[in-house]
């Protein structure tokens, strides 16, 4: 099987579970065509080494393909006419969502003449914002192509309203928590079409995943997102700061970059915790599973509107270690509070219960244990997009 695949950008340092899924395909046999409609990522090539993406197809905007994207409009000035008009129809009420999707349309033209060349038969967006621009014309051009759309929770914040024209277009609609059937419904898509998978992670069935032992002598925390406002890594180093004042021996990993990043360097001098907390910036899986191989505890206070069910909470318990997190959209999918992690409001909270653990080894490996069976029973990724290749599969026969 055969599929293209229309998103944003290919690879990016936050989207690790777009490069699991894609790699995860390949291994079940369905060949990627990955088209992006942004210039490269400027870590492309790293990138690529890195999550081990060089055999995967993948075409991506450059100014060649911008006067290809052109040309193209005015080969099909119908289809420009068409898109155009739908363009103003749906987004005169957001001026910056429609000079964006005016601004993307070479891309969309170039991505789109792309594919209709192609002999591909299945068409997956795997963002339902402006890769839906391109749904338009392939539905046009190419009515042989089924077309099936992913709607996260970027998409449902965004509220890009030319997302209900590729909705009512898509065979299928995909995502990733039972939270957000309802914001989809009200975007337009319809009920017998929503299918719920989960993002996963990689779940090796030749390993066994032993429950973690609590280390008594020291608590070494982990935290990894973007270094921005809304993830909460100042309430970790609080935290940090916290038991330290109880007198225990407390190390911080904090896995990530971004414009946060000096801003958290100057609290931890404040609050004098700076020798206890080292800052790795952006590090592949394989290293992030290294450190948590050595962590007792991972912290994400995120409060972002878009967060849904977060994939380094996945892997932290796949390593059987107990997570903190806050009361996210859909996050009692993931962890199930107080069984195999906690759902948390605060810094004060998350203390509290640290102690308790510190003093309940016990506990601590009874909810490690379950922590490991939520992930391999239902986050395996190669298991979980098994699911989209039998849905595809669905509309090639």
């Amino acid at each position: 099987m055969r599929i293209a695949v229309i998103t944003m950008q290919f690879p990016v340092p936050s989207e690790t579970f777009a490069s699991l899924e894609i790699n995860a395909l390949n291994e079940l046999g369905v060949e990627t065509d990955v088209y992006a409609m942004r210039f490269k990522h400027r870590d492309f090539t790293s990138l690529i080494k890195e999550r081990r993406h060089k055999e995967n197809k993948i075409q991506h905007l450059s100014l060649k393909n911008i006067f290809l994207g052109i040309k193209s409009m005015i080969l099909h000035p119908l289809g420009f006419i068409l898109i155009f008009s739908k363009i103003l129809k749906c987004l005169w009420r957001n001026p910056v969502h429609l000079v964006k999707s005016v601004i993307l349309l070479p891309s969309t033209f170039y991505v789109f003449q792309r594919i209709k060349d192609s002999n591909v038969k299945v068409v997956h967006l795997y963002w339902g914002h402006y890769p839906s621009l391109c749904s338009v014309l392939l539905y046009k051009y190419r009515k042989d192509i089924a077309i099936t759309t992913f709607l996260g929770a970027n998409d449902l914040e965004m509220k890009y309203a030319f997302s209900n024209y590729s909705l009512k277009i898509s065979k299928y609609i995909f995502t990733i928590s039972k939270t957000n059937i309802n914001q989809i419904l009200e975007l337009g898509g319809e009920q017998n079409k929503i299918n719920v998978i989960y993002h996963g992670t990689i779940v090796d069935d030749s390993k066994l995943y032993p429950k973690k032992l609590i280390n008594l002598n020291e608590i070494n925390l982990v935290t990894a997102s973007r270094l921005i406002p809304e993830k909460g890594v100042d309430k970790v180093i609080t935290i940090l700061k916290l038991l330290k004042n109880k007198g225990f021996n407390v190390n911080l990993i904090v896995a990530g970059d971004g414009i946060e990043r000096n801003f958290l360097i100057q609290q931890s001098e404040k609050l004098k915790v700076k020798d206890c907390v080292n800052f790795i910036g952006h590090v592949s899986q394989d290293e992030l599973f290294k450190y948590l191989d050595t962590c007792n505890f991972f912290i994400l206070m995120s409060s972002h509107k878009g967060e849904r069910l977060p994939n380094v909470v996945k892997e932290a318990m796949l390593k059987g270690v107990i997570p903190f997190t806050t009361p996210t959209q859909g996050i009692d999918e993931l962890v199930n509070d107080k069984a195999n992690g906690w759902i948390v409001n605060s810094a004060e909270e998350v203390v509290e219960l640290i102690v308790k653990l510190m003093n309940s080894p016990e506990i601590y490996e009874e909810m490690s244990k379950l922590a490991i069976n939520k992930i391999v029973s239902e986050f395996d990724v190669k298991k979980n997009v098994l699911k989209y290749k039998q849905r595809w599969n669905s509309l090639l026969n």
